[in-house]
């Protein structure tokens, strides 16, 4: 007989045995008698019926592993007899294997003599959980294995769930308390989650070691309190919830919370517990706080913004416009929200309109300049850029309008500057050329001029020679006109300045004009008192009497002609395309009523030898010419005109302080002399003409053909020298330098020069160095005689003097 480890064993025919916690199968002990009953049996009746009544598998095994014994579960389960898996292997029935499974909980009982459990997995799925025990005989040897197996798929899912609700919960911002309506209010239950919180495990808020009151920021807790108060007092209130309010962590953080209570009463209604679900809300506190930071800012800046900006829907329909909108269009905020953005454009741009919105739609944005109407009917340019976007889900376009009228108008006034400047800059070039040409005509000129007046002085009245050299000298003085006016045009210079009224030059020059002009009505209108301006007489009335031929022109039914003088201020923005000086100008305006010109004619009108008039009527110089005068004074010219409405010229002449003097006339006598005049010119033909002149006067004459022969002349003779006749433009030394040479030489020497050119520029510095006088070519005996003996008589006066 061999004794299974038992306790107080009893004893039924050939077995004793022990079963002492069956439950949880803490231990087994079955006791068996060898005898000559073939028959063996495992356990009395009483036993059998125990074990059959467990849910587990129970299966028995001998040292070597074979079945001698198995639970109805397991056969229930398999559909097998035990007769049928008696001596079997379990391996080789249920896992179909020829060798042991690795991690048999049974053998490893059997090896170690302890108990020993493992969880499996069955290929259905199922999970198992397998406890195998080591069965000893009365002298504590393993004489076998005993094995349970339980189906704890249901318990794993449970498990598996219970892990997954508290993981949701650990990760949940939801906090649950459950607090006892006592004082203080302890906590009675608190999910785990709220050390994320509040810092504190759930163990220090139920054990007591924190409160709740404790961890409520000091001054929100009387509001608290307050609102628990005064929610619990309502009998009928289940349910309510705090105004958000902060709470301290553990660590000092200030964390904002929302707080939703439930009231839990008896039947008597008195409180028993409140049940709070807290949430942390400090993200969305601080989310709204930006996004109300936000919304200020962006409030400020569109109220406050300098475009007008408007929000509307994808129809147009106005919705919220800023302050800037109702200052530019001169409505009320009301009237605009009952209007459309169709309704602040001008009929005529509404396609464009149209346009804008079709693009938006299809892009999201549009970017383009358009034409806006005021509420009082005035309009202006404008570059609008509109985005669309979402607006409690809905789709609105923002449109941001920016004024450009001035911008506009000023890059239409740079364009006109632009322009301007650069007819100066043609001007200046096309005058440079034309003085050029001048000079050498002059050149030409002078040698027919000075052979015609020799001849005529040689002459008897009743030559009939004489009739011919006349009209050669009126065909020079015709031609010397038209070189004239290309000086003129190309600032060629003023010969008799005067401080002048403007009003009586302006007057005479008109009434002039409207004597030849009976069918133009002319009319003033001039400031008072009258201005006064330093010009060259002749050459301003040339000027006038251009435009008014020209005026007169454009009105060939007749017409009126309008002439105004006003005293203005240029300011440097306006001068400086035209090359001017600000300060005070008198403006001449003359207005024609005639049939005005278009913009390639305004382009040109002030080129040399451009005309839209017939051939016959006209060259081309007469406002060339007044053009160049106009400069030369130091003003400045502009025109403007539209055909049909006729044109107005604006001469701008600087305003003097000095009183206005009378011309005084020149005495045209040919007067002669004796003394040594020394003629210095590179040109040939100039030499012959003027020495011959000359000494047709009674002059001697010494002749040099250039500047360093001229020194060396006066340095050799200069004692005998009484005046030097000097060219302006020569090559190597050229006029200037001549003079100045010869004044270091004879510092008290006269000169005078002479030149194609007119008296400005390179001849006047001269001038004011000290030059005695000028003449300019062509000239004849009677001019030279005139300027060579008052220059002569002026030395010698002062020499007495």
């Amino acid at each position: 007989m061999y004794t299974l480890h038992g306790r107080n064993p009893t004893r039924w025919d050939s077995w004793r045995w022990t079963i002492r916690g069956v439950a949880d199968f803490g231990s087994l002990t079955v006791v068996e008698t060898i005898s000559n009953n073939p028959r063996t049996s495992f356990a009395p009746e009483g036993a059998v019926k125990i074990l059959n009544a467990l849910q587990e598998h129970i299966l028995c095994f001998d040292r070597d592993m074979n079945i001698i014994w198995a639970n109805s579960a397991i056969l229930d389960t398999f559909e097998r007899s035990l007769e049928n898996i008696r001596r079997e292997r379990c391996w080789s029935i249920w896992a179909e294997r020829q060798t042991p499974c690795e991690d048999c909980p049974v053998i490893r009982a059997m090896e170690t003599g302890s108990f020993q459990t493992i969880e499996k997995t069955s290929a259905d799925g199922r999970c198992w959980l397998i406890k195998g025990y080591p069965l000893r005989d009365d002298r504590g040897k393993v004489i076998g294995g005993f094995e349970t197996t339980l189906d704890i798929s249901e318990r794993k899912k449970a498990e598996k769930h219970l892990q997954l609700a508290f993981d949701i919960l650990n990760r949940s911002p939801a906090v649950g308390f459950l607090w006892k309506n006592t004082e203080g209010w302890p906590v009675v239950f608190v999910t785990p989650n709220v050390t994320k919180l509040f810092g504190y495990s759930a163990d220090e808020f139920v054990s007591g070691k924190i409160s709740y009151e404790q961890v409520v920021y000091p001054e929100d807790l009387p509001r608290v309190m307050d609102e628990v108060t005064t929610n619990s007092s309502d009998r009928e209130r289940q349910e309510f919830e705090h105004q958000p309010y902060r709470i301290v962590s553990k660590n000092g953080e200030v964390r904002w919370i929302l707080d939703r209570t439930t009231i839990d009463r008896d039947k008597e209604g008195a409180i028993l517990f409140y049940k709070g679900i807290v949430v942390d809300i400090t993200d969305r506190i601080k989310t709204d706080r930006v996004l109300k930071d936000n919304e200020e800012k962006y409030r400020h800046l569109f109220h406050h913004s300098n475009d007008a900006i408007f929000i509307h829907d994808v129809q147009g329909n106005i919705l919220e416009v800023n302050r800037r909108v109702l200052d530019q269009f001169g409505y009320t905020r009301n009237e605009l929200l009952s209007l459309t953005v169709q309704d602040l454009h001008p009929a005529e741009v509404l396609e464009k309109a149209h346009w804008a919105f079709k693009t938006i739609l299809e892009k999201g944005f549009v970017n383009f300049e358009t034409t806006f109407k005021r509420k009082n009917g005035a309009c202006f340019i404008a570059d609008v850029s509109s985005s669309l976007f979402n607006l409690n889900e809905t789709q609105v376009i923002q449109g941001i309008v920016r004024d450009i009228t001035s911008r506009r108008k000023a890059a239409k006034e740079r364009k006109r500057l632009e322009t301007q400047l650069q007819q100066a800059q043609k001007m200046e070039a096309i005058g440079t050329l034309a003085g050029g040409i001048a000079h050498d005509f002059n050149n030409l000129l002078m040698g027919i001029q000075g052979r015609a007046s020799l001849m005529a002085i040689d002459l008897e009245p009743s030559n009939p020679h004489g009739e011919h050299i006349h009209a050669v000298e009126e065909y020079i003085r015709s031609a010397a006109d038209l070189t004239k006016q290309l000086l003129d045009f190309a600032r060629g210079g003023k010969y008799k300045v005067r401080a002048l009224d403007i009003n009586e030059l302006l007057s005479n020059s008109a009434a002039m004009f409207g004597r030849t002009r009976k069918e133009i009505a002319v009319h003033t209108s001039f400031q008072h008192p009258a201005l006064v301006v330093e010009v060259d007489r002749s050459q301003i009335e040339q000027t006038l009497l251009n435009i008014f031929v020209n005026a007169w022109q454009a009105m060939p039914g007749g017409g009126k002609l309008s002439l105004e003088t006003k005293s203005v201020e240029l300011d440097a923005a306006y001068c400086r395309p035209h090359n001017a000086t600000p300060g005070r100008y008198v403006r001449i305006s003359i207005t024609d009523t005639g049939i005005g010109m278009d913009d390639s004619t305004l382009r040109r009108v002030f080129d040399p030898f451009f005309s839209t008039k017939k051939k016959g009527r006209g060259i081309g110089l007469g406002l060339a010419s007044a053009y160049g005068i106009v400069k030369n004074h130091g003003g400045l010219i502009t025109v403007y005109s539209e055909v049909g409405l006729g044109t107005t010229f604006n001469i701008y002449l600087p305003v003097s302080d000095k009183e206005p003097r009378q011309d005084i006339s020149a005495k045209d006598d040919l007067t002669t002399g004796s003394e040594t005049i020394l003629l210095v010119d590179d040109e040939e033909m100039i030499i012959e003409v003027a020495a011959a002149m000359l000494e047709k006067l009674g002059y001697r004459v010494l002749v040099c053909r250039s500047g360093p022969e001229a020194i060396d002349k006066m340095q050799s003779e200069g004692h005998r020298i009484d005046l030097v006749l000097l060219d302006l433009i020569m090559p190597g030394m050229d006029g200037g330098k001549t003079f100045d040479r010869i004044r270091e030489i004879r510092p008290g020497m006269p000169v005078m020069l002479s030149s194609g050119y007119a008296i400005e520029g390179q001849a006047a510095d001269i001038i004011m160095r000290g030059c005695n006088g000028f003449i300019q070519k062509p000239f004849d005996i009677s001019e030279l005689s005139l300027k060579v003996r008052n220059i002569l008589d002026q030395t010698t006066a002062r020499s007495s003097s």
